[in-house]
């Protein structure tokens, strides 16, 4: 089992068409030098404790096919254009603090959930003293 930050030299193999870090102990965010890939096909970081938004960048990834970033730690907007916009709720499964499209919860001006903006006031509604 991998622990650790996923190191940025990842993103400079670029002949790679499939890169499967799933099931370690990464943590940090996701290297924006994984977008430098431009031939990958398949990109399956599941099952870590990766952190942060989904670099735009990735997002450029024509090539890509399958996308797997459920189970993580995930927050901000899901990118939108090009291939992101195939990949199904699966794709995200098990990051509460993502939103946007193909996810039910939609993003707040300032990229947050909307749902989770709802659930604090619903709490402060109820526990939090008068203003």
């Amino acid at each position: 089992m991998f622990v650790g930050e996923i190191s940025s030299f990842v993103g400079q193999r670029n002949s790679l068409r499939g890169l499967n870090l799933s099931h370690n102990s990464f943590s940090g965010q996701i290297p924006e030098s994984i977008g430098n890939l431009t031939l990958l096909e398949w990109l399956d970081l599941s099952s870590n404790k990766l952190n942060g938004q989904i670099p735009h960048k990735l997002a450029d990834l024509t090539f890509l096919a399958f996308l797997n970033l459920s189970d993580n730690r995930l927050t901000g907007p899901i990118p939108q254009g090009r291939q992101f916009n195939t990949f199904e709720n699966a794709s995200y499964h098990g990051n509460i603090g993502l939103c946007g499209f193909p996810l039910a919860r939609g993003c707040n001006a300032d990229g947050g959930t909307s749902t989770k903006r709802h659930m604090i006031a619903a709490d402060c509604n109820k526990f939090c003293p008068e203003r």
